[in-house]
């Protein structure tokens, strides 16, 4: 049941930027700042005492940082946390994301000032954000076990889920992949799982802010020890290429094997799209290709997907239990655009053994 209001704690050092966000969030309507904190250890007194609904923690401050007071807050008394970072170089941000490995919900820039164009635009995204992440369900975690281990696939014997032989008709020579909301976790867990010698190569359209692109691929390379590339404009997919966008644009294919990023208008508001990405890999693709819609709010990517599965590739969507926010691939289910429904687990074994007869053919 949603409550009547949802109850926020502020940290950042920053007594301007503080002042700022209390302002620019206070009209907002279901939302009440309990409190603001300007230092890690200030923020966990304040959460102790006040309870709140989810915390906005600014990630680079004096003494305990926002990493560490989130690593906290996750293994002592756990609740949402968003982290808000103005800091937009691509090591800095590969940083940042490191407080999702440790539990945070979500990763945006702070907001641009009063007065600026953008202002009311990005706000209002951050209100949704903080709606939406509110109500997500966040568990007690170990700081012992902040390292992420690999993951040994095994075949699952989870329902539902079995080896055909051949599990695909055709050599599927790309995989596209769409994620939102808990996708850069998703995405994580998923090429961490996946075998050192994995071939087929890999295009993933997450959203994401687009100061974040390039370090959210650095954050990817350095964790999973996989090369991750971004895209440029013409350039050739290779076996075994993990590949993203830059910041705002869109990803799809020239033609087999060639990329193309194009500034065409946003799709249903966003760019890039997933949307663009599968219709694109069906275009050019078709049966034999692989799309998968990860955790994400919204509904993008599914009638790409659809179009897929009608050209004859492989689609796939996750199962609820695993997903953060299964706005999008529940969205693919309910459209029938999804062949399979995999756990992020069951995917890893699907995706390994795929790759395994691809290579024996």
């Amino acid at each position: 049941m949603r409550k009547d209001s949802i109850n926020i704690v502020i940290v950042d050092d920053s007594v301007v930027f503080r002042k700022f966000l209390v302002h620019s969030l206070e009209t907002a309507e279901g939302i009440k700042v309990s409190g603001t904190a300007s230092s890690g250890l200030e923020a966990l007194e304040l959460i102790q005492r006040l309870r709140p609904d989810l915390v906005l923690m600014d990630i680079n401050m004096p003494g305990m940082d926002g990493f560490e007071t989130t690593t906290h807050i996750m293994s002592s008394n756990p609740l949402p946390v968003i982290i808000i970072s103005g800091e937009y170089t691509p090591s800095e941000v590969a940083k940042t994301f490191r407080a999702l490995e440790v539990g945070a919900v979500d990763i945006l820039p702070k907001p641009a000032g009063i007065g600026s164009r953008d202002h009311e635009n990005e706000v209002q995204k951050l209100i949704t954000h903080i709606r939406l992440m509110s109500e997500i369900k966040v568990v007690k975690r170990n700081p012992a076990a902040i390292k992420q281990r690999v993951i040994t696939p095994q075949p699952s014997s989870d329902k539902g889920f079995t080896y055909d032989k051949p599990l695909s008709k055709n050599i599927p020579f790309v995989i596209g992949i769409g994620a939102s909301a808990g996708g850069p976790m998703a995405i994580q867990k998923l090429l961490l799982g996946l075998t050192s010698g994995f071939s087929i190569p890999i295009v993933i359209v997450q959203h994401i802010e687009p100061v974040f692109a390039e370090g959210f691929a650095q954050w990817l390379e350095l964790t999973t020890n996989r090369k991750v590339v971004i895209a440029a404009n013409g350039m050739e997919l290779k076996e075994g290429m993990i590949v993203l966008p830059p910041g705002d644009v869109h990803l799809g294919f020239r033609s087999k094997g060639i990329l193309e990023i194009t500034k065409d208008p946003p799709d249903r508001r966003l760019r890039p799209s997933v949307h663009h990405l599968f219709t694109s890999i069906a275009n050019t693709y078709g049966p034999d290709s692989i799309g998968i819609i990860l955790t994400g709010m919204g509904s993008d990517g599914v009638e790409g997907l659809k179009l897929l599965k009608e050209k004859g590739g492989i689609t796939i969507a996750q199962d609820a239990e695993s997903s953060m926010i299964h706005g999008m691939p529940g969205e693919a289910i309910k459209a029938g655009a999804a062949k399979f429904v995999f756990s992020i687990e069951q995917l890893i074994n699907y995706l390994n053994e795929i790759n395994r007869q691809r290579s024996e053919i």
